[in-house]
C-alpha cells in the first residue's frame, strides 16, 4: 500500500485478533511496528517492539504510547485497537452502573489518551485509526456497555478528525460486525456463530485480515484525502434486519 513503507505505527491490542492481523499486513508493506498489550506473553511472541498496557488502567495510556513510540524512534501512525468491557452481557434491568460507567471510561479514555499521545509525537502528517463496531452504530440489546463505548469512539473519530486536520494528521474509524478472531470463537457458541453468519449477506464472517486491510488502507497514503470517517466492514450485514440480536440464540 502507498506510502507505508518506513512508516513507525503503534498497535494497541496487537498481540492477537484483528490486532495481530494488522501487525502482520504492516509488516508486509515495509512499515515498522511496536505493539501495545497487557498479554505479555504473547506479546512477546509476535516478535516487535513492544509495551505492557490494558485498558482497565485508562491514565496509563498516553504513557504506554509514548514508551512504544520511544521503542520506534517515532511515530506516524497509530491503531487504537484494544478494549475492555468492566462487566457481564445483560438485559437492561440488570446492567450495573458501575460497570457501565468503567468500561465507557476504559474505552472512551483509553482511545482518546492515546491518540493524544500520538499526536503530540507526530511531527509531519500522520493517521489514527480507531476500531469501533457495527454495534456502536446500531441497537445493541443486551451489549449496552459495548455498544455505547463503540459509539463514543465513533463521536471521538469525528471531532479529534476536526481539530487535527489543519495539521495533517488524519483520524478514521473502523467498524466490523462479528470477524473470527480467537476471542469470538472461543467465546461464542456454535450455534450463535452459525445465525450471525448466515444473516451477512457476502454468506460469510470476517477473518481478521479482512479488518487489517482496510486498517492499512486508511494508515496509507491512498487515504491522504479521507479523515473523520466510519467504514463498515461487515459483509452488508448494516443493509439487513435479519442481524440475530443477543439474547435470541446463547
Amino acid at each position: 500500500m502507498k506510502g507505508l513503507a518506513d512508516r513507525k505505527i503503534v498497535v494497541t491490542g496487537g498481540a492477537s485478533g484483528i490486532g495481530l492481523a494488522t501487525v502482520r499486513l504492516l509488516q508486509s508493506e515495509g512499515a515498522a511496528v511496536a505493539i501495545i498489550d497487557r498479554d505479555t506473553e504473547s506479546a512477546e511472541a509476535v516478535g516487535v517492539p513492544w509495551v505492557e498496557g490494558d485498558f482497565a488502567e485508562s491514565h496509563g495510556w498516553r504513557q504506554a504510547v509514548v514508551n512504544a513510540a520511544d521503542l520506534l524512534g517515532g511515530v506516524d501512525g497509530l491503531v487504537n485497537n484494544a478494549a475492555a468491557i468492566a462487566g457481564a452481557t445483560a438485559p437492561l434491568a440488570e446492567q450495573n452502573l458501575d460497570d457501565f460507567g468503567a468500561t465507557l471510561a476504559m474505552n472512551g479514555a483509553g482511545v482518546l489518551g492515546a491518540t493524544q499521545a500520538a499526536a503530540d509525537l507526530m511531527t509531519g502528517a500522520g493517521s489514527v485509526v480507531n476500531i469501533a463496531s457495527l454495534q456502536g452504530t446500531n441497537a445493541s440489546p443486551m451489549l449496552y456497555q459495548y455498544g455505547t463505548a463503540k459509539a463514543a469512539i465513533i463521536h471521538l473519530t469525528k471531532s479529534m478528525a476536526l481539530e487535527l486536520a489543519p495539521r495533517h494528521i488524519r483520524v478514521n474509524a473502523v467498524a466490523p460486525a462479528m470477524t473470527l478472531t480467537p476471542a469470538v470463537k472461543n467465546g461464542l457458541s456454535p450455534e450463535r456463530q452459525a445465525a450471525s453468519i448466515a444473516a451477512i449477506p457476502l454468506g460469510y464472517a470476517g477473518e481478521p485480515e479482512d479488518i487489517a486491510g482496510t486498517i492499512g488502507f486508511l494508515l496509507s497514503d491512498l487515504a491522504r484525502f479521507i479523515t473523520g470517517q466510519l467504514i463498515i466492514a461487515d459483509g452488508g450485514l448494516s443493509l439487513t434486519t435479519a442481524r440475530p440480536h443477543r439474547g435470541e440464540i446463547a
